[in-house]
């Protein structure tokens, strides 16, 4: 009963990691095992700094590569879930939001959309992994 108890409450601590770990940053590992996606135009990475096992973190970086003007952007995000029933509890995983200024940098279901003022999509592309280009 006690080894239930302790981890339901193991459980709950890792439901939402906002601190970092003592970790170095991590690359978030996609299909080929790198933390690198590419479209058209982008090259894009994204590292995590929580700990394992946590199911919605609020530490996600993103590097943003623009390939035609060789510009990079980084930005500081979030996993992006829907909610539960509660309307607290993270659910389903549906990628990563990072918002500066008034954009929204969205990668998710192998999409990268940039939208501006919370309606205005300045770009969706599709993302692939090294070996899919």
């Amino acid at each position: 009963m006690n080894r239930i108890r302790t981890l339901a409450i193991v459980g709950l601590l890792c439901v939402s990691c906002s601190e970092s770990s003592k970790k170095r940053t991590q690359p978030i590992a996609f299909i080929d095992g790198s933390g690198t996606l590419y479209s058209e135009n982008y090259k894009v990475n994204i590292e995590h700094d929580c700990l394992e096992g946590c199911v919605s973190c609020d530490n996600i970086r993103l590097v943003l590569y623009n390939n035609n003007t060789k510009e990079v952007s980084e930005h500081v995000g979030s996993t992006w879930h829907t909610t539960g029933s509660d309307g607290v509890t993270p659910s389903r995983f549906l990628g990563y939001v990072f918002e500066d200024d008034n954009k929204t940098y969205r990668v998710m279901n192998n999409v990268l959309q940039i939208i501006q003022d919370e309606d205005i999509v300045l770009v969706e592309e599709e993302l692939k992994s090294r070996n899919e280009r």
